[in-house]
């Protein structure tokens, strides 16, 4: 019934779609029957951001669900699938994007066709992020088995940086991302604190701190 559950919540998190949405009237009637411009009307890529917050708000919950699992063949699995799934569906929206001549830096997509393939890029590849900087030793596992997924996500780290969507903490995602994958430099004080490794080396240090009398700051990103 678990396995059930967080199978049902967390595919549903993968292929949400841009949903059609009409824009607010930008002109309001004045009392003498002239139309002003009282109000301006967000733009599609507004609209489409507050969305995107909206869902990552969905897919950031289900990681944190996945890593509060207990078992580690239950996470495992759980990881293997959505990593599949994810993987499979930026290829597909990849290939469509480009047949349709959409390129990463071109202004937002007017076409509804294309703005959900643009969705599935931009949605997929933070989910991703949230896997790969909240559960590193799983997603790096499965990312050296798979060629394919380490240069499409390569390629959809680079395309969302380009979009304008991502900002704040979502931009910091991708910079985290890019430093995990060493796809940029690191910064001199970057730590994963969710890698294993990062765990035992942080506990040896305060244990020896501690008996020296000493305090210990761990100086990590926050995911």
């Amino acid at each position: 019934m678990l396995k059930m559950e967080y199978t049902g919540f967390i595919m549903l998190t993968l292929f949400v779609i841009t949903e059609t949405q009409s824009e607010p009237n930008g002109t309001q009637q004045s009392q003498n029957g002239t139309r002003s411009n009282i109000l301006q009307p967000p733009s599609p890529r507004d609209i489409y951001r507050k969305l995107f917050r909206q869902k990552r708000a969905v897919q950031l919950e289900a990681v944190r669900s996945i890593s509060s699992l207990e078992k580690y063949e239950k996470q495992y699995k759980m990881v293997r699938l959505l990593l599949e799934q994810i993987f499979k569906v930026m290829a597909d929206s990849k290939v469509k994007l480009t047949e349709a001549g959409y390129l990463p830096g071109d202004p937002f997509p007017k076409d509804e066709t294309i703005r959900e393939l643009f969705a599935h890029i931009v949605e997929n590849t933070a989910f991703f992020g949230d896997l790969l900087l909240r559960i590193p030793d799983m997603t790096h596992d499965l990312l050296r088995r798979n060629h394919e997924w380490h240069v499409l996500i390569h390629w959809s780290i680079g395309f969302a940086n380009e979009t304008g969507i991502y900002e704040k903490a979502d931009a910091k995602l991708l910079h985290l991302m890019a430093q995990e994958l060493n796809i940029v430099e690191r910064d001199p004080d970057y730590i994963n604190p969710y890698k294993e490794e990062t765990k035992l080396v942080s506990i040896s240090y305060s244990d020896s701190h501690r008996l020296k009398g000493k305090t210990h700051t761990t100086v990590s990103p926050v995911l």
